[in-house]
């Protein structure tokens, strides 16, 4: 598996190309789920394609539709392909790449940040995770403690250090906002008009940080040798970046730990793909959410592949309700835990374990739905209805 976007792909992708430049390449996608499907990510490798046209639009049913190209290698060449779009239970749609003179230009619904926290705030994706023994702190070097992902609807970051959490931005407007949080003035810790910090993260895992489980214990991923960061793909309807960790130790064993984190447009969830080298065979991947301010893990069963556990509840700053979820596949679950509210490394989490295979990657997602942003998702039953897979 390239890219864990690949898995969305809807059913059989057929081409039909043709020699000449100016004649449009037709491509059909069937939807195989008996069920309505929103804002599905299609990625389509280019390799599938005879010849892509120098410069295209792609229509369906008379309507363009927007689309984002990649260069995953980073050799000039574009790899992928990737849109969004509905689908009816069992429908195909066909779509035409229409070549044009000069490339069509979309706005951007999505995005990642990683910037110095001092002006004039350049970039860091080259910046190592900091250490427990470094004289500086995250919270001195970077804009929002590490990297922060967002699109229309939520934002997140991962504190880039010891702590190795992630928290959540909720979001009042669909505007990208948080290149502007908390630098020149801002603080993201009170309520601005496109939102704020809304989660109180702690020793917790947060909104869908990651750890191991070995034995009995589990360990948070929080002092490999070198932990750093990699850019994939910036908008604009989706984002995808690496957090590499290299030779945690659990014990005298060490293990290279790549952590893939993508968010598309118009959805209340990012995900996870976590692939892991150098397991002994009792090891086990743990994902979580903070309860902190929740007492009920809800179970939910979408479809015969997946299982979704969320939580509702004023579990968000200014007392507002927020609905947090974890959607996993089926066949990577083991058990769920509730982890000590004091007493451990982690703590106040509802813990999701997962199998682990060397060198295999297992994905899930994490929802965030905050009342501000929807005021329906205030009612517990509305968010727990409104959790798909």
């Amino acid at each position: 598996m390239k890219r864990y976007f690949l898995l969305f792909i809807l059913g059989l992708v057929l081409f039909s190309c043709k020699k000449v430049d100016k004649k449009p390449i037709s491509i059909t996608i069937k939807n195989d789920e008996a069920k309505d499907v929103f804002n599905r990510p299609i990625a389509i490798k280019t390799s599938q394609l005879k010849k892509l046209p120098k410069a295209f639009v792609i229509i369906n049913n008379g309507k363009e539709i927007p689309y984002q190209l990649d260069d995953f290698d980073k050799d000039g060449q574009w790899d992928e392909i990737f849109l969004l779009t509905d689908f009816k239970a069992n429908e195909s749609k066909t779509f035409e790449l229409k070549p044009t003179e000069t490339p069509p230009t979309y706005p951007s619904k999505v995005a990642v940040t990683f910037v110095e926290k001092k002006p004039p705030h350049k970039s860091c994706y080259d910046a190592l995770r900091v250490k427990p023994t470094d004289t500086v702190k995250a919270s001195d070097l970077y804009q929002m403690e590490g990297p922060a992902w967002e699109n229309d609807v939520v934002g997140f970051r991962n504190y880039y250090d010891q702590r190795n959490a992630i928290d959540i931005f909720g979001k009042q407007i669909p505007d990208l906002s948080l290149a502007k949080a908390g630098i020149d003035g801002q603080n993201y810790h009170e309520l601005d008009t496109w939102g704020m910090d809304i989660l109180h993260v702690g020793s917790s895992l947060g909104a869908g940080a990651i750890a191991i489980k070995k034995g009995d214990k589990i360990y948070r991923i929080a002092h490999p040798e070198k932990s750093s960061f990699e850019l994939i793909a910036n908008g604009p309807l989706r984002a995808i970046f690496n957090l590499n960790h290299k030779n945690f130790k659990i014990g005298a064993h060490n293990y290279q730990i790549n952590h893939q984190i993508s968010i598309y447009a118009g959805v209340p969830f990012y995900e996870s793909t976590v692939t892991v080298k150098g397991l002994e065979g009792d090891e086990q991947l743990v994902t979580g959410i903070v309860n902190l301010h929740s007492d009920t893990l809800y179970t939910l069963h979408p479809d015969n592949l997946h299982i979704i556990f969320a939580t509702h509840d004023k579990q968000a700053e200014k007392n507002t309700y927020l609905g947090m979820a974890i959607g996993v596949d089926k066949k990577d679950f083991v058990e769920q835990l509730e982890l000590p509210n004091e007493g451990a490394d982690i703590t106040s989490s509802y813990a999701i374990v997962l199998k682990l295979e060397e060198n295999t990657p297992v994905s899930f997602r994490f929802y965030a739905d905050w009342e501000n942003q929807n005021k329906k998702m205030a009612d517990k039953k509305i968010f727990l209805e409104s959790l798909t897979y």
